[in-house]
């Protein structure tokens, strides 16, 4: 046999046991990056699991006050204003006629357009605490898109890195 054929079957299993161990580190930079991707991942997903629940709760809150407080407002307010319109035209009719009936229609005309002014301010309150509650919502429904985003990115990333694993031990 010749000498360089020897030369030659050495040089094969010295570049197939570099090829081999070159393989290893690649498969364990692989698990390694994938093993903190899994973690990574299930933190992620606990993490949405929370900012989900955190927008049902503020969906609630929010739908449970326009239902509540923010209603209440607005029919006290329509009230006030159906009030105040009797108190008008009371007091228009009173002062026609002339006498200790205006003096009184005067002050129950006071009284509801004090009422109505304040029942007004009531309802203004409401609207700003219930837009405030909207945007608040809106805020965290585009975080919990980007979340989920993210966490599909994650997934995806983590899927193609068992590929590539799978891929090196075959």
């Amino acid at each position: 046999e010749r000498e360089w054929k020897q030369y030659q079957r050495e040089f094969r299993t010295l570049k197939r046991d570099k090829i081999q161990a070159d393989l290893k580190a690649e498969q364990a930079r692989i698990k390694t990056e994938l093993d903190g991707l899994t973690a990574s991942l299930t933190d992620a997903e606990n993490a949405q699991k929370d900012r989900q629940a955190d927008l049902e709760k503020m969906t609630e809150a929010r739908d449970r006050f326009k239902a509540q407080d923010h209603y209440r407002a607005k029919q006290d307010a329509g009230f006030a204003k159906a009030e105040l319109d009797t108190a008008v035209y009371a007091y228009e009719e009173a002062r026609k006629q002339g006498g200790a009936a205006a003096a009184g229609a005067a002050k129950k005309l006071q009284h509801w357009e004090e009422t109505f002014g304040a029942r007004t301010e009531d309802l203004k309150r409401a609207e700003a605490n219930l837009k405030e509650m909207d945007e608040a919502l809106k805020g965290h429904e585009q975080q919990v898109l980007e979340w989920k985003a993210k966490l599909t990115e994650k997934r995806r990333r983590s899927e193609n890195l068992e590929r590539s694993l799978l891929r090196l031990e075959t």
